[in-house]
C-alpha cells in the first residue's frame, strides 16, 4: 500500500507561519515564434517565486492576438500556482492581478480541494473541511472590469493534446484522416515524433510547450515543505483552450478514458486521475461556457472507452507500441522502468491483448517473475485498500486481464507472482469472456455530435481474439 504520512501538525504550523499566498502578476513576451508566459507568486514572508511557460508556436501570431487572449494566460497562471501554494497550504490566497468574477471562485475552490484529494489523503489531511481549505481574496485593481470580448466567430478545426502515451496515440490513429487537426505537446517525450510521424501528423502544425518547476519549490521540498500530487491535466486543459483560441481552433481534444473515473481510495471520491475524470471534464466544460461561451470546446474523444478497449484498438498499430510512453521513467529515458504500477498494468494488458512474450519485449522484463511486484498486483486487482496512485485501469480490468492471460497459457500460473496471488485469490477471477465485454463497453461521454460517428466507428473496430 502506498505510504500515508500524518502531516496534520506540520500543516497547521505552516498555515500559521505563512497565512497568505499571493498571485502577484502575469505577463507575456514574444520573440519570433517563441511565446513566453511569466507568473510571479509569493508567500507573505518570503521572496517572490518566478515561473514561466515557453511556447514554441508553429506560425507567427500577432501581439494583438496574444493581448486579446491574456485572460486565458491569467488563468493558466492561477492553476500553475497550485504547485507552489501546496508547499505551505496558506489559508488565504490573494489574487493581486487579472480579472476573476466572484461566481468563478466556487469552481476554483472545487479544483483546489477535490483536485488535491490524493495530496490530502497522503498527507493525513482528510479531516480538513473544504470550507477552511483555502479562501480566495480578489485584490486586483482590474477585477471590476468585464472580461474581454473575444472574436470567436471564425474558429474551425481541432487542437489535439498529444503526450506520446498509448491513449493520445490512439486518438491520432482515430483522427488521422482529419486534415484540419494540429497538435500541442507539453514537455514532449523522446519518442513522440516517431508516433506523430507514423500517423502522418508531421504534415500539420505542432505547438511545443516547455514547463519547468521553479528550483525554489524543489528547495522547499528538501526543507520539509508539504508535497504531493497536483491535477496536472487541469493545466493541460487551460493551456489547450488558450492555444486553441490563439490558433483559431474550434475543438480541444484530449484522450481521457472511462477507466480514469474509478476512485483510487476505495469508499471515497479520492482519485489520482481526478483531472482526467468525467466529473472534471463536465466541470471544465461548464466553466469554459461561463467564461468563454463562444470559445473553443474541450472534450475527451476516448471518454467512452475502457483501457482494455483502447489497447485492443491499438493492436492495429502494433509497430508503434514500442515507442508509446506510459511509464514516467520512459518519458524521460526512452525505456520502461519495469518497476512501477504503470509498467505492471501495461505488462498485464499487453500480455492479454498479445501474449506474455510480447509484453516482455515491450516492457523489457517479466514483471510476473519478481515477488517484489506482488503488492502492486494486489493494488491493481482491488485486493488492497487503495489502487496504485498512478494512471492505471480499473480493478475489474486488471482481473479480466489475468483471466485471459491464464486462459491463453495456463503455464503462466507458475510465475512466482501469479502463483502466490492465485493461491489466495483464484476465486475472484472472472470468466475470460469478461475481457471482451469490457473491451466493447461504451460509457457516458461528452463527445460533440460531429465526432460521435468517428468514436462509434472506432468502437465497432474493437476485436479480441
Amino acid at each position: 500500500m502506498e505510504f500515508v504520512v500524518d502531516n496534520k501538525q506540520k500543516f497547521e504550523d505552516f498555515r500559521k507561519k505563512y497565512p497568505i499566498f499571493k498571485y502577484d502578476s502575469f505577463s507575456w513576451q514574444k520573440n519570433g515564434l517563441v511565446l513566453s508566459l511569466f507568473f510571479t507568486y509569493s508567500f507573505d514572508t518570503q521572496d517572490s517565486i518566478n515561473t514561466s511557460l515557453e511556447i514554441n508556436l508553429p506560425e507567427e501570431v500577432s501581439e494583438e492576438s496574444i493581448e486579446e487572449n491574456k485572460d486565458f494566460i491569467f488563468r493558466i497562471g492561477l492553476i500553475q500556482a497550485l504547485s507552489y501554494w501546496k508547499a505551505y497550504c496558506s489559508p488565504f490566497f490573494h489574487i493581486n492581478c487579472g480579472n476573476l468574477k466572484e461566481e468563478e471562485l466556487s469552481w476554483w475552490k472545487d479544483v483546489w480541494y477535490e483536485g488535491m484529494g490524493e495530496f490530502r489523503y497522503r498527507n493525513g489531511l482528510l479531516d480538513v473541511p473544504k470550507e477552511t481549505w483555502v479562501k480566495f481574496i480578489l485584490n486586483s485593481p482590474n477585477n471590476e472590469e468585464n472580461n474581454k470580448t473575444h472574436g470567436f466567430s471564425d474558429l474551425s478545426g481541432n487542437l489535439i493534446a498529444f503526450t506520446g502515451g498509448k491513449d493520445s496515440s490512439l486518438t491520432l490513429g482515430i483522427l488521422s484522416g482529419k486534415s484540419d487537426s494540429e497538435l500541442f505537446c507539453i514537455n514532449p517525450t523522446l519518442d513522440i515524433e516517431k508516433v506523430r510521424n507514423f500517423f502522418n501528423f508531421d504534415k500539420f502544425p505542432e505547438t511545443i510547450v516547455h514547463r519547468e518547476i521553479n528550483e525554489k519549490l524543489l528547495a522547499l521540498n528538501k526543507e520539509g515543505a508539504l508535497n504531493g500530487h497536483t491535477p496536472f491535466s487541469t493545466t493541460v486543459a487551460f493551456v489547450g483552450v488558450f492555444l486553441a483560441s490563439l490558433r483559431k481552433k474550434k475543438y480541444v481534444i484530449v484522450s481521457n478514458e472511462s477507466s480514469a473515473n474509478e476512485p483510487t481510495v476505495f469508499g471515497t471520491d479520492i482519485n489520482h486521475q481526478y483531472s482526467k475524470s468525467l466529473l472534471f471534464e463536465k466541470n471544465f466544460i461548464n466553466y469554459c461556457n461561463m467564461i468563454w461561451p463562444e470559445g473553443p470546446k474541450y472534450f475527451s474523444l476516448l471518454r467512452p472507452f475502457t483501457e482494455i478497449g483502447i489497447i485492443s484498438l491499438l493492436k492495429e498499430y502494433e509497430e508503434i507500441i514500442g515507442y508509446v510512453s506510459s511509464c514516467n521513467i520512459k518519458i524521460k529515458t526512452g525505456l520502461w522502468c519495469g518497476k512501477c504500477a504503470k509498467c505492471f498494468f501495461s505488462f498485464l494488458i499487453f500480455s492479454a491483448v498479445w501474449d506474455i512474450n510480447f509484453a516482455k519485449k515491450i516492457i523489457g522484463v517479466n514483471m510476473l517473475a519478481s515477488v517484489d511486484n506482488l503488492g502492486m498486483l494486489y493494488e491493481l486487482t482491488g485486493m488492497a485498500p487503495t489502487k496504485p496512485f498512478e494512471c492505471v485501469g480499473t480493478n475489474e480490468e486488471a482481473l479480466a486481464t489475468l483471466a485471459v492471460i491464464l486462459d491463453k497459457n495456463i503455464d503462466v500460473a507458475k510465475e512466482p507472482v501469479l502463483e502466490i496471488f492465485l493461491n489466495k485469490h483464484k476465486n475472484v477471477l472472472p470468466d475470460p469472456k469478461k475481457f471482451k465485454q469490457i473491451a466493447s463497453e461504451f460509457h457516458e461521454h461528452l463527445i460533440p455530435e460531429e465526432f460521435l460517428n468517428i468514436a462509434t466507428e472506432a468502437k465497432n473496430k474493437i476485436c479480441y481474439e
